[in-house]
């Protein structure tokens, strides 16, 4: 089951029911944007009797979570499809819905989000039917932020307000918090860093009342980052130590790793460079300490950034040159153009100025 929180941040936390348990754990992916709640549907797969074609489709179901664990997405997409058709020949449209919820977010995080699009808002009408409020609340979430994804914030924006319509109507707190925070998403997409602020900060109440510390850190984070688009880097520096200390609590790294950038870059707005530097040389810790080496190459990235924007010509070159071996040692050779073309203005650039600076004596 996914509820995103963040476009760049996808998350799950899978059905606890019979399917979805062998789902259970799997990775976190970027982008993440980001599973929020444990919710549970009361969906009875195996309702009614028990046939050679239901227990194939549970156990392509199980299987298709297996395989997503491994990384194989392509593979889960191939099981669920399977499982699909044979839950549309038993035409159990409960089981329908939750598997264009598994194919939603798996598509989503393939960036394939034309596909993303379409199981989510199959998925919506399939709860909709059934007169699932929880399932259109967390399904008007999910299509929301896939159309985020695509650039369509306004059409974004009616969903989380229909979403938060329903979770109002039936008080749940959690659909309201994340239904809150998603408009938050929408409003900074639409340049309103002010509304942002203001439905972030309505999101954090309804989400500490369900006692949701990982949804809560993905809101504080986002909350920094609006603060930070209109200059207000102590109310930034603020949010982000929040949600430093609930990613903490949560264990989840990639809010811990988002939160230590943030308050780098807060810090460098307030002119405190030496705590700025420190917490983007934390964030590079912390992804070679994961062993991922995407999140490394990019913290060498943001790192060089810093320095550049600072006139360290030493230290920018430094990271450059990192980069450029990083992204070599795993094969990402536009990320590798990318950096050596920066790499190599930075040196025309420096020797222009020593060029420069020799004619003036």
């Amino acid at each position: 089951m996914l509820w995103f929180d963040h476009p760049k941040q996808w998350k799950y936390t899978l059905l606890a029911s019979a399917v979805a348990l062998s789902c259970w754990g799997m990775p976190l992916s970027l982008t993440s944007q980001a599973s929020d709640l444990n919710r549970q549907l009361a969906i009875p797969l195996n309702n009614g009797t028990l046939n050679t074609q239901r227990r194939e489709a549970d156990r392509l179901m199980r299987l298709g979570g297996q395989q997503r664990r491994q990384g194989a997405f392509t593979k889960a997409i191939d099981s669920w499809e399977e499982a699909l058709s044979i839950y549309r020949n038993l035409r159990d449209v409960e089981a329908q819905g939750v598997v264009y919820e598994f194919l939603g977010g798996t598509y989503a995080d393939l960036g394939r989000y034309v596909n993303a699009e379409d199981a989510m808002r199959r998925r919506l009408a399939i709860a909709r039917d059934l007169g699932d409020y929880q399932g259109q609340i967390f399904g008007a979430n999910n299509l929301g932020t896939v159309l985020l994804q695509r650039n369509q914030p306004q059409a974004a924006d009616e969903l989380f307000g229909e979403a938060l319509e329903i979770a109002q109507s039936i008080k749940h707190a959690g659909g309201t918090g994340l239904s809150y925070s998603n408009l938050g998403l929408a409003a900074y997409a639409l340049s309103k860093p002010v509304e942002a602020v203001r439905y972030y900060n309505q999101a954090t109440t309804y989400r500490r009342q369900a006692k949701d510390v990982l949804g809560e850190a993905n809101t504080q984070n986002n909350l920094g980052d609006a603060y930070r688009a209109m200059g207000e880097y102590r109310q930034a520096a603020g949010a982000y130590q929040m949600a430093l200390l609930l990613s903490r609590q949560s264990i989840d790294r990639p809010s811990q790793i988002r939160a230590t950038e943030g308050l780098g870059f807060a810090y460098e707005g307030l002119g405190l460079s030496t705590v700025a530097v420190d917490y983007l040389e934390r964030r590079l810790k912390l992804a070679r300490e994961d062993n991922n080496s995407a999140e490394v190459l990019e913290a060498l990235q943001t790192l060089a950034a810093y320095f550049r924007r600072n006139g360290d010509f030493t230290n920018t070159e430094n990271y450059y040159q990192q980069a450029i071996a990083v992204a070599l040692a795993i094969g990402d050779k536009q990320t590798q153009k990318v950096v050596q073309r920066q790499l190599e203005d930075l040196r025309l650039r420096e020797a222009v100025k020593q060029q420069a600076a020799e004619r003036r004596r």
